[in-house]
C-alpha cells in the first residue's frame, strides 16, 4: 500500500511495527495451540496442523488491510476478508485442513491483529501524551 501511495491509517514505520507484532502473537499463540491439541486424545487428524497456519496468516493480513483501509477505502478493506475466506475454503477443498482448523486459524489471525492494534493504540497514545507534557 505504501509503494502504491494508497492512503492508509498509519505510516510505513507503524506498518512494520504492527506487522511484526501480529506475526509474533500469531506464531506464539498458534504454537501453544498446536502443543495443546497434539496432547488431546479426542483430536485425531491425518497429519494436519491445528490451527491452519496459512489461514491464520491470511486472516492476519486481511485484518491488517481492514484496519489500514477502513476509513479511506472501505470496499478494499472488506475485499481483503473475501480473499482470506477464499484461501481458507481452498484449504478445506484441497483436503489440507479440517474446517475446525480453518476456523481456528481465521480466529487466531484476526484476534492477534486486533490485539496488536489495540496495544499499539494504547502505547502510541501514552507516548504522545508524555511528549506533550514535556
Amino acid at each position: 500500500m505504501d509503494a502504491l501511495n494508497v492512503k492508509t491509517a498509519h505510516n510505513f514505520r507503524e506498518h512494520l511495527i504492527t506487522e511484526a507484532g501480529s506475526v509474533i502473537i500469531t506464531s506464539g499463540i498458534g504454537y501453544g495451540m498446536r502443543l495443546i491439541s497434539s496432547n488431546t486424545k479426542s483430536y485425531k487428524t491425518s497429519g494436519t496442523k491445528f490451527p491452519s497456519e496459512h489461514t491464520a496468516n491470511i486472516f492476519r493480513g486481511a485484518e491488517l488491510g481492514y484496519q489500514e483501509l477502513k476509513k479511506t477505502h472501505l470496499a478494499w478493506s472488506y475485499r481483503s476478508y473475501q480473499v482470506a475466506t477464499d484461501v481458507g475454503m481452498l484449504r478445506v477443498y484441497g483436503k489440507k485442513h479440517l474446517l475446525s482448523e480453518i476456523l481456528a486459524g481465521a480466529g487466531l489471525g484476526t484476534f492477534s491483529t486486533k490485539l496488536i492494534y489495540w496495544i499499539f493504540g494504547k502505547v502510541n497514545n501514552s507516548f504522545c501524551k508524555a511528549c506533550i507534557q514535556l
